[in-house]
């Protein structure tokens, strides 16, 4: 999977395909409020399938994130695609398909949180439902033209 971790600033993580693992996709920021900057982190058009047991597809473990936009993406795990974390701050999640989000420490300052829509529970514990690209790019609100994951919608 992908992680993100303490000091990392403006990084985009764009069109990538991880499915089958326990943590696709986590981040985590530096813990100190104070510290200069967002960490302006980008999670677009990125198709994220967790295994059976997995917790979330895409995780936070807080430490005081700051900046983060989670769009268009395809987030689907048995418990919830996308665990958030309270101590997260500038939080942005739009426009994604996801099997739920999960609250954890509830919604940090200056959070926008919209037009996300359900995945199907077919699509919970199938990887290989990503052959249905129409439906993937219309779940995830992503155009025709644009890629989702690596896949051309």
């Amino acid at each position: 999977g992908i992680s993100l971790y303490l000091n990392n600033r403006g990084v985009a993580v764009v069109n990538n395909r991880i499915l089958e693992t326990d943590r696709p996709m986590t981040f985590r920021g530096d813990a100190k409020v104070a510290s200069p900057g967002d960490h302006g982190f980008t999670i677009e058009r990125n198709i994220f399938i967790a295994t059976s047991t997995a917790q979330a597809a895409l995780t936070s473990w807080g430490a005081n994130t700051r900046g983060v936009t989670i769009r268009n993406n395809v987030l689907i795990a048995s418990r919830g695609g996308l665990l958030t974390n309270g101590s997260d701050t500038g939080v942005t999640i739009a426009d994604n398909y996801l099997s739920g989000i999960i609250f954890h420490r509830g919604q940090g300052a200056g959070w926008t949180v919209v037009d996300n829509r359900t995945a199907d529970a077919a699509l919970r514990v199938r990887a290989e439902d990503t052959r249905d690209k129409a439906g993937l790019c219309k779940g995830a609100g992503v155009p025709a033209e644009s890629t989702l994951g690596g896949i051309r919608c």
